[in-house]
This record gives C-alpha cells, structure tokens and sequence, in this order.
C-alpha cells in the first residue's frame, strides 16, 4: 500500500480490533495490511456470485434436489455462472 491509496474511517468494536492487532502482530504485518488482507482472503468472484444464484435456483427444484447429489449440484451452478459468464463477455458487459 501506498501513502496516495485512499483512507477510509470505520469504526469497529474495541475486541475485534485488538484481535486483528493481535493477529497483525502474529503475521508480521501492520494492522491495515492485515484488515486488508482478511478483506481480500473474503472476496467472492463475479463468478461465485453466479454460480449462487445458480445454486439457488437448482435447490427450489424438487426434483434437483430428490435425485441429485450437492456436489453434481454445485458442478452444474459452476457451469451456469461460466455460461452467464461468456454470455456476459460476448455482449461485451
């Protein structure tokens, strides 16, 4: 990071601040860098968004659910979110 990176001001309860400092400390690292870390180690891609909602829609099926296994379920969303994907790309969005 970079002294021109923008600041932002939250505010956090007291405990889980001296838990990120005490992990940024284990880490070796400041305490932004380590509540920077954290936030990009939880980032969900564009992807898993829509392979949720895929998932979403694939669960409210009865059938889906009475005959399949979670993880040929979760193949197929993974399929879905890469085809809305593509489609999203070919449209240039």
């Amino acid at each position: 990071m970079s002294r021109t990176d923008p600041q932002v001001n939250i505010r956090i309860p007291a405990d889980l601040l001296q838990r990120v400092a005490a992990d940024a400390t284990a880490n070796k690292r400041s305490t932004t860098a380590e509540i920077v870390a954290r936030l990009e180690a939880t980032g969900k891609t564009l992807r898993d968004e829509f392979a949720m909602a895929a998932l979403t829609g694939i669960c409210s099926n009865d059938h889906a659910l009475n005959n399949y296994i979670p993880a040929q379920c979760a193949q197929w969303a993974y399929q879905f979110a890469d085809a809305m994907l593509a489609s999203r790309q070919k449209a240039g969005a």
